[in-house]
C-alpha cells in the first residue's frame, strides 16, 4: 500500500500532514491488527518534508503495534539526520509501551547529534506523555508545522561515519605513512 503524488494516502485516503510544505509521497511500511480481527489499525508511514524526516504513525500504538514505529525510526536514523520528527497526529490511543518506543530513541539521538520533536495535538496523547514521565524530556507540538519550525532552528553539523577500518575515505588512505625502505 502505498500514497499518492496529490499527498493522500491511498490506504487510509486521508490527507497526509504537511503534504502542501515539500513533503514527498509517504511510504505505508505496515499495518496490524489487534486480537485477530483482521481489522487494519494501525500503520506507519515516513517522508521527507522540508528535508526533515517525518515518521507519522496511524492508529494503536502500543504493545501490538510498536515494532512497526522502532523499525521506521531506525531507518530514517540511518542517515544521520540533525532532526527526526516523529508525528503522532493519527494516533488514536498510545500506552506506555508507545511512549516507550518514541522515547527510548532520545537516548541514542543525544549521541547521534540529532533532535527528536513529536507532534502530539490529541490532549488524550499528551496526558500518557505526562503520566509516564517523559513529556519534560521530549519536546511536544501540536502541529507538524510547529514541529518543522522548531527543527529548522537546529544548526547542521556535518557528520562524517568512519567505518570499522577506521578510515573515512580515499583521502584518508592517501594520507596514511607508507612502507618504504629505510633508504628511500
Amino acid at each position: 500500500m502505498g500514497c499518492g503524488a496529490a499527498g493522500t494516502c491511498q490506504g487510509h485516503k486521508s490527507p497526509l500532514p504537511g503534504a502542501g510544505r515539500g513533503g514527498t509521497a509517504c511510504h505505508d511500511v505496515g499495518s496490524g491488527g489487534r486480537g485477530g480481527t483482521g481489522r487494519v489499525n494501525f500503520s506507519v508511514q515516513r517522508r521527507d518534508v522540508d528535508g526533515v524526516p517525518v515518521v507519522s504513525a496511524v492508529g494503536e500504538l502500543d504493545g501490538g503495534s510498536v515494532e512497526l514505529l522502532a523499525g521506521e525510526l531506525e531507518l530514517a536514523l540511518d542517515a544521520l539526520p540533525p532532526a527526526i520528527i516523529v508525528d503522532l497526529a493519527g494516533v488514536t490511543f498510545i500506552d506506555s509501551t508507545g511512549v516507550r518506543v518514541v522515547t527510548r530513541k532520545q537516548d541514542s539521538l543525544v549521541s547521534l547529534e540529532t533532535r527528536l520533536y513529536v507532534v502530539a495535538p490529541a490532549d488524550r496523547i499528551r496526558e500518557v506523555f505526562a503520566l509516564t514521565g517523559t513529556a519534560e524530556g521530549v519536546p511536544l507540538h501540536r502541529s507538524l508545522d510547529e514541529a518543522l519550525v522548531a527543527a529548522a532552528q537546529v544548526p547542521i553539523t556535518p557528520v562524517v561515519r568512519v567505518p570499522a577500518h577506521g578510515l573515512a575515505g580515499p583521502a584518508d588512505a592517501a594520507a596514511l605513512p607508507r612502507n618504504r625502505p629505510s633508504g628511500a
